[in-house]
């Protein structure tokens, strides 16, 4: 029988105490035992109670317990629980965008005992965190309600800044046709832009951008704008204006261009502990991987659980999507991870001992400029 911890907490929440009790026995203050070995002692307990005959109601599959307070008996089954206690009672109940959900539910003799729901994202989807419906820097036009671009995150023309060290520019997407559209958005701690240190001829210029990081492929999409002409150009002249996108969401590509780097990784598993871990994604021959570099917890780490041990995974990229899977303390760890920002995240689902996998938390990798 599969008792997850999100179902017996579920369940702690329409039941009085003694919960770690089987179902058919005698729940609360008095919490009498069945067996033979016992019976005197439940004679005893019985009679002391507000409900002298005992509560047990000869069906096997209910909770049974003493009300002292109103001097009745009282009988559940593990079933009875409100519909907004259970994480699903049908497919519909597990909805969202661009995924089949699936709704699980777990019975035994007694009745349902865990319901949970499992979203598989549909490849022919197109959410907007996809490749689908791209629009070039060329095409981008102001007629346009909303648009979606692709691209490597540079900086803009350092020219406009010249003598400033380091110097601001714009954060844009540099398209494979050779376009570069602006980004842009409001002006708070995700503020759109980069640093690019010009001092040193001698040097290879470096940018910092933020909050994309440098190199890196992403997709945008938007309102489309216009960037005024500002600054300096050849021979002083007024920057040309640049296409621009007023951003309304962005993520990396699911590509070797998109997630290739450094990641800080964390597994928060449904027991409220949670592991954290170091880990790179590389292209090789057969793909993409994640290498994972085990760090042990500590006291500035925040988590309990014990490390996740040094080890290779194959990533599998979709379109917006990746799918892999981690031994975690000797339990494989299966994730659907979605691209968000910076980041991959998404359920970590383990193998349960009936109906397939079972939830086990939330895998998180944030990816490191």
């Amino acid at each position: 029988m599969l008792r997850v911890a999100v179902a017996l907490a579920a369940l702690a929440l329409t039941l009085p105490a003694c919960l770690d009790a089987r179902p058919g026995a005698h729940l609360g203050t008095t919490d009498v035992v069945d067996d033979d070995t016992h019976a005197e002692q439940e004679v005893t307990r019985v009679a002391t109670t507000a409900c002298p005959g005992g509560c047990d109601d000869g069906e096997p599959c209910t909770y049974d317990w003493c009300d002292e307070a109103a001097g009745t008996c009282a009988h559940a089954r593990p079933g009875d629980r409100p519909h907004e206690e259970l994480p699903c009672l049908v497919d519909a109940d597990c909805a969202a965008p661009c995924s089949a959900g699936i709704c699980h539910m777990v019975e035994d003799a007694c009745g349902i005992v865990d319901a949970w729901c499992e979203r598989r994202p549909l490849p022919e989807c197109e959410p907007q965190c996809s490749g689908a419906g791209l629009v070039t820097a060329s095409a981008l036009s102001l007629e346009m309600t909303t648009a979606k671009v692709a691209g490597t995150a540079v900086a803009g023309d350092a020219r406009v800044c010249a003598g400033d060290c380091p110097c601001g520019t714009d954060l844009g997407l540099l398209d494979e046709s050779g376009g570069f559209v602006v980004m842009q958005g409001p002006q708070d701690e995700t503020s759109y832009g980069c640093e690019v240190d010009m001092c040193d001829p001698t040097l290879e210029v470096v940018s910092s951008c933020r909050p994309m990081h440098s190199m890196t492929a992403y997709w945008a999409w938007g309102e489309p704008i216009e960037v005024p002409a500002s600054g300096l150009w050849d021979s002083d002249a007024p920057r040309p204006p640049w296409p621009g996108l007023w951003v309304a969401g962005w993520c990396l590509q699911t590509n070797a261009a998109g997630l290739v780097g450094d990641y800080d990784g964390w597994i928060h598993f449904a027991t409220g502990t949670s592991a954290f871990f170091a880990a790179e994604v590389v292209a090789t021959d057969a793909g993409l991987a994640l290498i994972v570099h085990a760090a042990d917890c500590c006291a500035s780490c925040d988590c309990e659980a014990g490390p996740v041990g040094s080890q290779s995974a194959t990533l599998t990229p979709h379109d917006g999507w990746v799918e892999l899977a981690l031994a975690v303390d000797g339990v494989v760890l299966e994730a659907t991870l979605r691209s968000e920002r910076n980041q991959l995240r998404g359920p970590a689902l383990m193998a349960g001992d009936s109906d397939g996998l079972v939830p086990a938390g939330e895998m998180v990798l944030t990816k490191r400029p």
